[in-house]
């Protein structure tokens, strides 16, 4: 069974200052288990001389870190990879200052990543195998947030699993284009492996692809 200890909430800031006293004042009130590391990205000057002072939210197990100005995609990017290379954890987390956790619900998120991170590392297994690309993400990560930045990352497919799909070798598929962030239940993982080679020999990769639009 994971510990709170395995958990790393990120939370990124960019200013709504009363968000994030508000979200501070939350996980004090209810003894927040789990580390935060706040990536700072805003202007104002009153976040970290308020957060010096530890006295004013002793329940909450907090490490403070200043970025420059999230002025555009970059710098965020830029910082949210800095923020999460400070993670030590096995498991982390991506909250903006309205994001509000339950306690209870985040324990069982760390325990079903416990439990099903073999077979999240076999899907990928397979998916190389067969000449795919393929990442695990066990973040922990909301699952609509996690496919919105893939889908902003321009990537084909998010596999998401759960319970169901361990005791029927499936996958739930999310694929670039739909109007929702609601994967395709019980899709066989290994149909879905040869569908994706199909479709990989009929159209061509996607680095092919854009390697042969520069060209043109």
């Amino acid at each position: 069974m994971a510990e709170p200890r395995d958990l790393t909430i990120v939370l990124t800031l960019k200013d709504r200052v009363e968000f994030t006293w508000r979200w501070l004042a939350y996980a004090d009130r209810v003894a927040f288990p789990f580390k935060v590391l706040v990536a700072d990205g805003g202007r104002d000057q009153t976040v970290p001389d308020i957060l010096a002072d530890r006295s004013r939210f002793p329940n909450v197990d907090y490490e403070y870190v200043r970025y420059p100005y999230d002025a555009s995609y970059s710098e965020y990017y830029a910082k949210l990879s800095d923020a999460l290379n400070r993670v030590r954890t096995p498991y982390a987390v991506l909250a903006d200052n309205d994001d509000l956790f339950a306690v209870e619900g985040l324990r069982q998120s760390l325990d079903f990543l416990d439990a099903h991170s073999d077979y999240a590392r076999s899907v990928v297994d397979v998916c190389e195998a067969a000449g795919l690309r393929a990442t695990l993400d066990m973040t922990g990560e909301k699952m609509g947030a996690l496919i919105r930045r893939a889908k902003m990352a321009k990537l084909p497919y998010v596999l998401v699993v759960g319970d169901d799909d361990i005791k029927n070798g499936t996958v739930g598929v999310n694929r670039r284009g739909s109007t929702d962030n609601r994967p395709e239940r019980g899709v066989d993982v290994t149909d879905f492996v040869a569908e994706v080679v199909e479709e990989v020999v009929r159209k061509g990769s996607p680095e092919d692809n854009a390697a042969g639009n520069a060209d043109a």
